[in-house]
């Protein structure tokens, strides 16, 4: 490169950073019908009483509140200010990523345009000129970068764009596509329900593995040793999907792996940029992932954390997620937030509906505790047991009236509930002391037992009993061996809200065979009721 070519070059470079310094403010322009509020980066942040222009306070969402926050996006805000006047001076104060700013709101009356004529006509064109000159600035650097792109080696197949990235094309047809390893190992996850949390949702099942709780506890755990306010933070998550049985347009999918932003990620108080070599390490995990396993791996979640702002998707969020989405199958892909600065972890999943917009906040019919989440893993994978392979088919015809759980063993494959049984366990344990507290009818067909009702007392008919005890486990089964005898199962429950199904096998032994809680049971009878 010759001197002349330096010149332009450092000259070029400059200009640009000159524009780019002068967009970095946040900015409000009114046209005399629109306010326009641009944010660039970070957020923006009002308070009700610091506003003192009435029709520009009166234009806000407070939604309640007394503060507004606006997040950094690629396109505008627009309000609609009543009785604001372009003939007025105004400045509105606010706190722009954590400092105060004073913004003055620019008048620019919508004006018919009128032809220059005279000293007017020159001095038009020389802006003229001066708007050409700028041009053909940027063209020079648009084309130094073109000429830099070209020299560097080809990069895996995503796009770039402040703070997400995009994936181009779903290539997921060279390997095994589906769920059967997660089926076939279902004791190693957790099972998420979304028609329980959203009523319109094209997913259906989340199968949570339990390693990868322990991993994404640790990390967002992390986030919060640093001194001062917590900094967001995410990550992406690999794992497989189906359609769901029957339908071409609902997915059920598996979280399995996670991929930490590399270290040009930038994370701030109220930004989130996992910046490029996040999609590098995705491209080489997948990779490994598909030719060890022979199936395919591929982006089915991100999750970042909202420290302290509650569970929602921001505008920026909802880009990320449109960005990151398979052209192919955009409504596959699962977006978690999670709060840590709640005691309990306070996680949301958020999904996309059927016309493509994605459930927010407003739609949420149930929150998680990822505390809970990850105590659920925990012991699930202390009383981890090899689930053998089932000796009838997995997909059965179960009864849609009755709540079921597929069971580990081979004496009771599936166990339902009727809403009626339900509601009687439900009373039972309102008021009850340690011990066996109702015993439970139904009929069993095929290894799959029906429970239609739960009583008091016990007669011939008793297939199994209900035990209240916090402290249960196998060794207190002795305790109830008097009560349990003649029973086929047994369901435990304690003050936590958690049922235990326990079943006699071959040798005459119980065995722990499944889990719920009665909290999913009794929303069950809620959803079915719909």
């Amino acid at each position: 490169m010759n001197m002349k070519h330096r010149i332009i070059l450092l000259w070029s470079v400059w200009m640009f950073l000159s524009l780019g310094a002068m967009a970095q403010q946040p900015t409000m322009v009114y046209d005399g019908s629109k306010l326009r509020i641009k944010v660039p980066s970070g957020s923006l942040q009002f308070e009700k009483d610091s506003i003192a222009n009435e029709a520009i306070r009166n234009s806000f969402d407070w939604e309640g509140r007394s503060d507004c926050r606006f997040m950094a996006s690629p396109e505008a805000y627009e309000l609609r200010p009543v009785g604001l006047s372009t003939d007025d001076e105004v400045s509105v104060k606010g706190i722009y990523n954590g400092e105060p700013i004073s913004i003055q709101v620019e008048m620019r009356p919508v004006v018919k345009p009128v032809a220059p004529t005279g000293d007017a006509a020159k001095k038009s064109d020389s802006k003229m000129l001066i708007l050409i000159i700028v041009v053909a600035a940027l063209v020079v650097v648009a084309l130094i970068v073109l000429i830099i792109r070209k020299k560097r080696k080809k990069e895996p197949k995503v796009t770039y764009d402040p703070g997400v990235i995009s994936i181009i094309k779903d290539e997921s047809v060279q390997y095994e596509r589906g769920l059967k390893h997660v089926k076939e190992h279902l004791n190693e996850y957790l099972i998420f329900d979304m028609d329980m949390v959203f009523a319109d949702s094209t997913i259906n099942k989340v199968y949570l593995n339990t390693g990868l709780v322990k991993k994404l506890y640790e990390f967002f755990n992390n986030s919060l040793e640093a001194d001062g306010r917590t900094n967001e933070t995410g990550c992406f998550i690999l794992g497989c999907w189906d359609f769901e049985e029957g339908k071409d347009n609902r997915y059920d999918i598996s979280l399995e792996y996670m991929v930490e932003p590399g270290d040009d990620a930038d994370f701030g108080e109220y930004s989130l940029n996992f910046g490029k070599k996040i999609s590098i390490n995705m491209a080489s995990v997948i990779d490994n992932l598909t030719q060890k396993s022979k199936r395919d791996y591929l982006l089915t979640c991100w999750m970042h954390s909202h420290p302290g702002l509650g569970l929602f998707l921001s505008n920026q969020d909802l880009i990320v997620q449109k960005q990151l989405a398979y052209p192919d199958h955009r409504n596959r892909l699962l977006a978690l937030v999670i709060d840590t600065n709640t005691p309990d972890l306070k996680v949301g999943f958020f999904v996309p509906k059927a016309d493509g917009t994605m459930n927010n906040k407003e739609d949420v019919k149930r929150w998680f505790s990822f505390e809970e989440i990850y105590r659920q893993g925990r012991d699930q994978s202390r009383t981890r047991v090899e689930q053998p392979k089932p000796a009838v088919s997995q997909n059965m015809d179960l009864d849609s009236d009755y709540f079921n759980l597929a069971l580990k063993g081979d004496a009771i494959r599936h166990m339902g509930f009727s809403a009626h049984a339900v509601n009687q366990i439900d009373t039972t344990l309102y008021s009850c002391t340690t011990g066996v507290v109702g015993y439970l009818f139904g009929e069993e067909r095929n290894r799959y037992l029906k429970v239609d009702c739960c009583l008091a007392y016990e007669n011939e008919d008793t297939s199994g009993c209900l035990i209240y005890d916090d402290n249960f486990d196998q060794s207190q089964i002795n305790k109830y061996g008097v009560d349990i005898a003649s029973c086929k199962f047994f369901v435990n429950c304690n003050s936590h809200d958690i049922i235990t199904i326990w079943v006699k096998n071959g040798d005459g032994q119980f065995e722990k065979s499944g889990e719920s809680t009665l909290s999913q049971m009794k929303e069950w009878i809620r959803r079915k009721r719909v």
